[in-house]
């Protein structure tokens, strides 16, 4: 393999590594996007008195999660 091989392959390489770095970041943000949507759920249907397992099954999120909501 030549100098410039050697480059190109580099190059090749780090740009492959950015778009999957990129790829990580947005599936990490569509995840924590949903995430703080459930939350938002679960707050909603805290302020119409739901109840906590009826607002486990809806939102899919933990009784502790959905308490610590309760809290604030």
């Amino acid at each position: 393999m030549n100098i410039m091989e050697y480059m190109f392959d580099q190059d090749n390489i780090t740009r492959l590594y950015g778009i999957e770095q990129m790829n990580i970041g947005r599936r990490e943000g569509r995840e924590e996007g949903k995430k703080e949507e459930k939350k938002a759920t679960a707050s909603n249907l805290l302020a119409l008195n739901m109840d906590i397992p009826f607002i486990e099954k809806v939102t899919g999120l933990s009784q502790v999660e959905i308490l610590k909501l309760k809290e604030h």
